[in-house]
């Protein structure tokens, strides 16, 4: 019987390390789905410009962004962080929702026509990448830059804004940490060990202190309502909090008030000075 119990336990060792394993291995697919470009041509609203960015990384790597200008002087910027499943592009057509702003939309490395693999390391060494590019065109306006995030992005703009000076922030469902959401998920893992991309939002928040709308979901199937409520209370600039009744994660942005409530934060948001 002993010795029974005790092969028992070394199969299930074993079954679990090799679950462990595989998890280790999947982690990548499980948090980036990487997206192809889109076929046909790219659609702005009337009279805006697109251009095409393409931006050598440090390690060789062609980064793909659109940058999206309304007519008139150059505008303040909003730079757009998607979510894990999303090619920019159909965005474009409506960069106007934002306001009077440049939008920059970014594809991350393997989304698009951008190249690489993504990880949490290349995402963000990506944006402060980006960030620099635009501080140095003068047809858009690189003392007023605005971060939008959404979901997976929320992470990214939440690591830019500590580490160059942005006016505000929008969070689209964003949450705590991927190692929260991973732990919450899989309470038998031990994601401390295991984790590669842990996107520590949370961790960042107390050091974060610009304007910042949270827009939360009712029915988010995806990031609790808790991740959220945790990254929120944790933060330390002026914030607010938007729940949009009965929407899902992936639906939200279908909102009627989504695109409304996003331009009237933006519109008040602060303008730096030459200084910044």
């Amino acid at each position: 019987m002993i010795k029974f119990v005790r092969t028992l336990l070394i199969l299930l060792g074993a079954l679990y390390a090799a679950l462990m394993a595989v998890m280790w291995a999947l982690q990548d697919s499980l948090i980036f789905h990487p997206q192809p470009a889109q076929s046909g041509g790219l659609r702005t609203p009337a009279g805006w410009q697109a251009e095409e960015l393409l931006t050598r990384t440090s390690d060789g790597i062609v980064l793909q962004s659109l940058l999206i200008k309304p007519p008139g002087k150059p505008a303040p910027v909003v730079m757009y962080f998607a979510g894990n499943s999303e090619e920019v592009s159909y965005l474009a057509q409506s960069a106007n929702l934002y306001g009077t702003f440049a939008v920059l939309l970014n594809n991350y490395r393997g989304f698009g026509k951008s190249q690489g693999v993504p990880s949490e390391k290349a995402l963000f060494d990506d944006a402060l990448l980006l960030y620099d590019v635009l501080a140095k065109r003068t047809d858009v306006d690189g003392r007023s830059v605005h971060l939008h995030g959404r979901s997976l992005g929320t992470g990214v703009a939440t690591y830019l804004a500590t580490q160059r000076p942005v006016n505000s922030i929008v969070l689209t469902t964003p949450y705590d940490s991927i190692a929260g959401l991973a732990a919450s998920a899989y309470p038998f893992v031990p994601v401390g060990l295991l984790l590669k991309h842990r996107f520590d939002s949370i961790g960042r928040a107390p050091s974060v202190d610009t304007p910042t709308l949270f827009l939360v979901a009712e029915r988010d199937q995806v990031i609790p309502t808790a991740s959220t409520r945790r990254l929120f209370d944790a933060w330390k600039g002026r914030k607010i909090w938007q729940v949009f009744p009965g929407f899902h994660h992936n639906d939200l942005p279908d909102a009627p008030a989504y695109w409304d409530t996003i331009a009237a934060f933006l519109a008040t948001a602060p303008r730096r000075t030459p200084s910044q």
